[in-house]
């Protein structure tokens, strides 16, 4: 069993390992959670297997099987074609799907963004989800019809087009509500919904020029705002338990 397996490990190298990545993360500045992804486990993996077909008197550094930053640039380039295709051919076999789209702008650099995914059920009432990608916003305007355009082209590069029985799912701002108000059917995003309702409720003064009236729940917010900003700045919150 896997529990067994821990056990036989020698202690010595789990710290050593320890030790190592420990090590690793404080120089190269990594996150702790690094070594629980599934790309840092699969290469791993890959050099543990690496090593064990290796002799110990094979004249190898680790050096020499880690590749150079530009190879593994050209790598990336090569694989982005390879599973594009991939991914063309599976849209090409979706029937049905609900496409995600979600416009941002970012703030230092005023460049906008769009996202665009795709979530379809398979056969086996199985949920799949396909980032087609993040695309720069460089049109002319931001009116609805343009918008509409941009999206449409990025489609059809996916051999995808929208019509009355593809659904978008979109958050609730005008703009979005008026692009994606023909061929096709527009979802709200409930996320969205419940955003603006906790905006309303916290930060809100006035609505169509009436009052919100949630002045005891605003104040309350503000207070624990100010109460944490001040822990903050004075590193109390090192004192605190975990919890």
């Amino acid at each position: 069993s896997k529990e067994n397996n821990k056990k036989t490990i020698p202690k010595r190298w789990k710290d050593a390992i320890t030790k190592s990545y420990s090590e690793f993360v404080i120089q190269d500045g990594r996150a702790f959670q690094l070594l629980q992804g599934s790309g840092f486990i699969g290469l791993a993996k890959q050099l543990f297997d690496c090593g064990r077909l290796m002799t110990s008197s094979t004249n190898i550094t680790i050096e020499d099987l880690l590749p150079d930053p530009t190879t593994v640039s050209r790598h990336i380039d090569r694989m982005y074609v390879h599973r594009k295709e991939q991914l063309i051919k599976v849209c090409q076999s979706i029937d049905s799907y609900c496409l995600i789209v979600d416009f941002w702008s970012e703030p230092y650099t005023g460049l906008s963004y769009c996202g665009l995914a795709i979530n379809h059920i398979d056969p086996k009432f199985q949920s799949e989800i396909f980032i087609l990608g993040c695309f720069p916003y460089e049109m002319e305007n931001k009116r609805a019809a343009t918008i509409r355009l941009f999206v449409d082209d990025i489609l059809s590069g996916c051999g995808l087009k929208l019509d009355e029985q593809k659904f978008v799912m979109t958050d609730n701002e005008p703009t979005m509500r008026c692009t994606f108000n023909q061929n096709c059917k527009r979802v709200g995003c409930s996320d969205h919904y419940i955003n603006k309702q906790l905006q309303h409720a916290f930060t809100t003064e006035k609505i169509d020029g009436e009052l919100v009236n949630c002045e005891s729940t605003q104040e309350m917010f503000n207070d624990v705002k100010n109460i944490v900003s001040s822990i903050r700045r004075m590193h109390k919150q090192q004192n605190l338990s975990k919890k």
